[in-house]
């Protein structure tokens, strides 16, 4: 029984492990010399560049969004489509006054009221294009138009040219 009671005393205690650890310590006091220089300089870039930047952002913004062409160049283009379509049988064409004829429709542009408009079969008014003092179209080749117009930018009044 001596033997048991021995067994039984042995199970209560627990044998201690050591485990080995090691501990890596890397050693980094800051930035060096090159790092330093290089973070400079590109601060030092990005603040000369910034004011070239905004220069160049108010210069597009002045260039595109206040732009006063895009609404004679839509003119020119509606005038295109219409006289280049493959149904065009007949145009006429007189100083202030065009006529398109297609199948079964009539088109016209003319001034009115310093509007260009656009009729249909001679009936309603599309403007086309406002504050228009003169136009005169001419015939350019077979196909092409010339239409010079009169129109008020601003306080001015310009004269442009379109051939479509």
């Amino acid at each position: 029984m001596i033997v048991m009671s021995l067994i039984t005393h042995i199970k209560t205690f627990v044998l201690r492990t050591y485990k080995t650890t090691k501990h890596i310590v890397i050693n980094q006091h800051g930035f060096t010399m090159i790092e330093s220089l290089l973070s400079l300089y590109i601060q030092l870039l990005i603040l000369l560049l910034l004011p070239i930047l905004i220069l160049s952002l108010t210069n597009f913004r002045h260039a595109f969004l206040e732009d006063q062409t895009y609404i004679q160049e839509l003119m020119a283009k509606e005038i295109g489509s219409t006289l280049h379509d493959s149904r065009v049988r007949n145009v006429n064409v007189t100083n202030h006054y065009l006529e398109i004829r297609q199948n079964n429709a009539v088109y016209t542009y003319r001034l009115r009221n310093l509007k260009l408009i656009k009729q249909v079969n001679y009936k309603g008014n599309i403007t086309v294009l406002n504050q228009v003092r003169n136009v005169n179209f001419t015939k350019v080749g077979r196909k092409n138009i010339k239409i010079d117009i009169l129109v008020k930018v601003g306080d001015k009044w310009i004269e442009k040219s379109f051939i479509v």
